[in-house]
């Protein structure tokens, strides 16, 4: 006869077997630093925006004005920019008559397909206050090589949480431009409201991306991904509908064919970051994948999801498609970052010296203690052989 008291014996020796240490020792393990060096300086490197980058060439004439009544020591004048001969837009410094203050406005210029683009930078508030400016940034655009441009268009208009900032020192990092021959699109980061802004070519808005849907590495805001005419968005994107920004609940993997006019959405959602790599013209895709909880197991007890975390990883075949993922490994936490190479490196926390605390999961009763595994974060790095799939790893980090 099965009483509360039989109940409590076995959940007594499920508890009692289940607190054996599996977490891995120390034994053997060497920290890898010049591997850790190494990986830093990849960061470095990936800070910037993609190759295809195209600089351009702007210059600029000062022509003095009338000094206002009344104030001896302003010296008003304006400055006429120009590109390849053809004037842009004039503005007035109302303040003072150093030629050299337009280089506090901080101008970056890319060349796109017949597109020319023109950026102001003037998130210093002195700075604004000389010429007459309220948004911190500012772009006008050609559509027609230099022929004609638009209008100033303040970066402002398209925040909808906080100011709009591209700092010019952050500009090769924070904006990026996908396209070929006949058509493009731009990504810019705004470290003001952590969100991605992805524009068509006259920057009509396609897509905004806030961070608290974030999936890529903030340190290295690259929310899309572009391939073979294809762009991959990394993390789920949020729209503004009816006046409001609204999120999906999970995130999914997303794709657009025409530069972000329309998306298809793939049918399984990810998990924390998710990275694409391009190597010998084929895509990779490597991401982190929770395990299920084992609600069957014969001995719930043993049930050792709560610390089990896969690093997964998928490529596109010829046609397009993706290939059935791979499983790489199986005591992951979290995956930190994937860099380029022959053979590509990952980065991730790993799960390997975590130990049992208690009986693990228990249908309808739970992990008693609350806390059923604990130790310390190991960080491991390694690089892949992606013909085999095998990851040569080695301890780059390890805090009790």
């Amino acid at each position: 006869m099965f009483t509360m008291k039989t109940a409590f014996y076995v959940i007594s020796i499920m508890c009692a077997l289940s607190t054996t240490a599996y977490g891995q020792g120390l034994d053997g393990q060497v920290i890898n630093r010049d591997l850790a060096r190494h990986i830093e300086e990849l960061k470095q490197h990936n800070g910037f925006s993609s190759e295809d980058f195209n600089a351009c060439q702007i210059t600029w004439t000062v022509k003095g004005l009338a000094k206002s009544e009344g104030d001896s020591n302003s010296q008003p004048h304006e400055i006429t920019f120009q590109y390849e001969g053809k004037n842009i837009i004039t503005i007035v410094n109302q303040q003072d008559g150093n030629a050299d203050s337009i280089k506090e406005l901080g101008l970056n210029c890319l060349e796109f397909n017949n597109y020319v683009y023109l950026f102001f930078d003037a998130s210093d508030y002195r700075t604004r206050s000389k010429f007459g400016l309220e948004d911190l940034s500012y772009v006008i655009f050609s559509p027609d090589q230099g022929k004609t441009w638009s209008k100033l268009i303040g970066l402002n208009l398209f925040s909808v949480k906080a100011k709009f900032s591209l700092p010019h020192d952050k500009f090769r990092k924070y904006l990026k431009i996908f396209g070929n021959k006949s058509a493009h699109a731009l990504a810019i980061f705004n470290p003001q409201d952590e969100t991605t802004y992805l524009f068509d070519p006259e920057f009509d808005i396609l897509k905004t991306v806030p961070v608290y849907n974030r999936l890529s590495d903030f340190d290295y805001p690259s929310d899309f991904y572009y391939f073979k005419n294809t762009l991959y968005l990394v993390r789920g994107s949020c729209e503004l509908l009816r006046g409001k920004i609204q999120c999906p609940l999970k995130t999914y993997v997303e794709t657009s064919r025409d530069f972000g006019r329309t998306w298809n959405r793939e049918s399984f959602p990810l998990i924390k970051k998710s990275y694409f790599l391009a190597l010998d013209n084929i895509l990779y895709h490597f991401y982190y994948k929770p395990c299920a909880n084992n609600w069957l197991s014969p001995i719930p007890a043993f049930d050792r999801s709560p610390v089990c975390g896969h690093l997964m990883a998928r490529k596109l075949d010829i046609l397009g498609a993706w290939e059935k993922p791979k499983v790489l490994l199986k005591s992951v936490a979290e995956l930190m970052g994937v860099y380029p190479g022959s053979k590509p490196i990952l980065v991730w926390k790993d799960f390997r010296f975590h130990k049992s605390r208690s009986c693990g999961y228990i249908p309808l009763i739970g992990c008693i203690d609350g806390a059923p595994f604990e130790g310390p974060e190991a960080v491991y790095a390694g690089e892949l052989d992606v013909n085999n799939w095998d990851i040569n790893e080695s301890l780059i980090e390890y805090n009790k």
